[in-house]
């Protein structure tokens, strides 16, 4: 099962629709999704499914729901590794 890590805004009410639909979705073609326990605090039930991420988790790609700056953080994160990241800017 490939896995995907989520970041998104710091502002909870901007991505929370956006994660929920991210959840479903991900569900639908067969992917999980991991976020750190921050992620998951900020959304609340429209995180469920989300599964906090492990000590041996490594995604196969990065999905972030943010702006610009939420966009450059993950890049920063995943510089240097095979994670591709892909920027949904809201």
């Amino acid at each position: 099962m490939k896995t995907a890590a989520l970041i998104t805004h710091t502002h909870p009410p901007a991505a929370s629709e956006a994660v929920a639909v991210a959840v479903r979705l991900a569900r639908e073609v067969g992917w999980r999704l991991i976020a750190d326990q921050d992620e998951l605090a900020k959304h609340g039930e429209a995180a469920a499914g989300v599964e906090p991420v492990g000590e041996d988790d490594a995604p196969d790609l990065c999905l972030v729901l943010g702006g610009d700056g939420t966009i450059l953080y993950a890049l920063r994160r995943f510089a240097g590794t095979h994670v591709p990241v892909f920027g949904v800017n809201d």
